[in-house]
């Protein structure tokens, strides 16, 4: 598929020009909100957003935005490099589709192959680094929290991903904003990365940073091994709905100061 943009604004880090034209690989996600491509252009993906109002979400391009002149960006979450909209396309339907344009990054086990099939708490070093994840987690969703006044809902291992050197959390389709009197998801399906019944809106992304760490530790099975206490408690808080993101982190920098230097 063959799409010319017509750029509408840049982040800070990039030179891009007013149009680029360029050629879709192949389709590496289709979600609920856009549907992401691997292009011949400088290895980047493009995010072609759908046209889904919502009166709760806050949309990617203004998310892009807020962000792209922050100095305080935080290592673990994606960088969005322009967004803009598709001038040109040989398919009709995604003419003036607004877009964004991204790094291409690379799925979860590519960094850690060997978590693709053995779990976690096998390994003797697993203490450290389910903290370390856990940690780079929570610092996302207390600067989406910090500066966005939202939380993100929708993580998960598949938005999980890695630039050859570290976790990146792709995927901000899903952010919530704050209301002052409080927003309440109710979740009433087998969605286990949510809570099950109604969970104030400020908990959610904590406990799926939770569930996302245990799926990690235990590949959804059970073994007769001991999970040290300490990482027991963090998951707690995290799934326990009422302990916010700072009680977390400073729990974490208070009870893991050297794993976490």
């Amino acid at each position: 598929m063959h799409l010319i943009i017509k750029i509408d604004s840049i982040c800070d880090d990039y030179i891009v020009d007013d149009y680029i034209s360029l050629i879709t690989i192949r389709k590496i996600n289709e979600g609920k909100y856009g549907s992401v491509y691997l292009t011949n252009y400088e290895d980047y993906v493009i995010k072609i957003l759908k046209n889904i109002p919502s009166n709760h979400f806050l949309t990617e391009i203004e998310a892009f935005n807020k962000l792209k002149k922050i100095t305080n960006y935080p290592p673990n979450l994606v960088k969005y490099i322009a967004c803009g909209k598709v001038s040109e396309c040989d398919k009709v339907k995604y003419k003036n589709k607004k877009v964004l344009l991204m790094k291409k990054y690379n799925e979860f086990f590519t960094l850690y192959p060997e978590l693709k099939s053995i779990p976690l708490i096998f390994y003797n070093d697993y203490k450290s680094f389910i903290i370390k994840f856990i940690y780079k987690l929570l610092n996302v969703n207390k600067f989406i929290e910090d500066e966005l006044n939202a939380v993100n809902i929708d993580i998960k291992l598949h938005n999980i991903m890695t630039d050859n050197k570290d976790i990146i959390v792709i995927d901000l389709g899903m952010l919530i904003e704050y209301k002052k009197e409080g927003v309440i998801i109710e979740n009433l399906s087998n969605y286990i990365i949510w809570p099950y019944g109604k969970t104030n809106l400020k908990y959610i992304a904590n406990y799926s940073v939770a569930i996302v760490a245990m799926y990690i530790l235990f590949k959804n099975k059970k073994y007769n091994i001991e999970l040290d206490n300490n990482i027991k408690i963090i998951l707690k808080i995290l799934l326990a709905r009422k302990y916010d993101t700072t009680y977390a982190i400073d729990f974490m920098k208070e009870h893991f100061p050297n794993e976490l230097k």
